[in-house]
């Protein structure tokens, strides 16, 4: 994931969810980056929501 502001950027790679629902990530704030990659949040989470469905409910 990737944000901006007018301090500089924040880059937010992490891995796919593991059976159990453990996923990694690094934040790498650049400059003078003040947030917290708030605006990706959401499509974080309906990533992994999507990778981590229940047994037996079909994926979109």
């Amino acid at each position: 994931m990737y944000d901006e502001d007018e301090g500089g950027q924040f880059l937010q790679p992490y891995s796919g969810p593991r059976p159990d629902g453990f996923f990694s990530e690094i934040v790498r704030r650049q400059e003078s980056y003040g947030g917290y990659g708030a605006p990706n949040a959401p499509f974080r989470t309906a990533a992994h929501s999507r990778a981590t469905c229940p047994a037996g409910m079909p994926r979109r």
